[in-house]
């Protein structure tokens, strides 16, 4: 057993909240990469693969951001309780240590955006588990040592890709419209029951239309009203108990568009 490992482990959970906050950490990073407002993309697939691989340091920059409590380490990324350790995300599971992380605690990291599940653990880097060496000298991790991890979770939890969760034929009645207005509204109008974030909106609107998202999401809301459609906005407190009551709880400032008798109850 690895006091370290143990000790690190028991730390980073003591935080509070340390999944939700690493989900959000690897959400905001995958989204900061996509940039769907200016490039229209929501897919990491569209990426190309210098762009993916910027997703590993945006993770760590957004970990900093959310995670005020952890110190900076002098040879590694962080500090916790005395213990130093790097963090590594891969979309593929195929980390790559550097030099100076051989032998060292790495907090590791990697995603499915498609089904909305992340994963994050903690290994010690020997010699004996890593494998090959790229040009930048960085090696892998070998299956075995994988499978060595002590995960701190492994599942669902993930914010979800609103976008990337949209069947061809649903996305292609979006996409043919020829406004950013008549996108948004399209967008509500096939995605009933689905929280949609302000980003998913701006995607959708495309870089011409993206900034008047906000307002476009509004006068999709009165059009809507005439097809039996509600258009709910979370924190509004009267709109997420509507939204409940439709079996979504709804974020502040996200969205949903519900059959309107599924809240015929309520003042909205």
């Amino acid at each position: 057993m690895d006091q370290e490992i143990e000790s690190l482990h028991d730390n980073l959970l003591a935080l509070g909240n340390f999944k939700r906050r690493i989900a959000k950490s690897v959400r905001n990073a995958i989204d900061h990469a996509l940039n769907g407002p200016v490039t229209g993309y929501y897919d990491i697939d569209d990426l190309s693969k210098p762009k993916k691989s910027t997703i590993g340091v945006s993770v760590e920059d957004y970990i900093r951001f959310n995670f005020e409590e952890l110190g900076r380490s002098h040879h590694l990324d962080f500090k916790l309780g005395g213990i130093d350790f790097d963090c590594k995300y891969s979309i593929s599971r195929g980390w790559m240590i550097p030099e100076e992380a051989f032998g060292e605690i790495c907090l590791i990291i990697t995603s499915d955006d498609e089904c909305s599940t992340f994963k994050v653990g903690l290994i010690r880097t020997e010699r004996d588990i890593l494998t090959g060496r790229n040009r930048d000298k960085k090696r892998g991790i070998s299956s075995e040592g994988v499978s060595n991890t002590k995960w701190i979770h492994r599942g669902e939890g993930l914010p979800r890709n609103v976008l990337l969760n949209l069947d061809d034929q649903k996305m292609s009645r979006i996409r043919e419209k020829d406004s950013g207005q008549k996108r948004i509204t399209e967008f509500f109008r096939v995605a009933q029951e689905v929280p949609i974030n302000l980003r998913a909106l701006k995607t959708v609107a495309a870089p011409k239309d993206n900034r008047q998202a906000a307002r476009r999401a509004r006068d999709a809301r009165e059009t809507l009203e005439d097809e039996d459609i509600k258009v709910l906005t979370g924190g509004q407190s009267d709109h997420t108990e509507a939204a409940r009551a439709a079996g979504v709880d709804l974020p502040d400032r996200w969205r949903v568009s519900v059959p309107a008798r599924k809240v015929s109850g309520y003042d909205v």
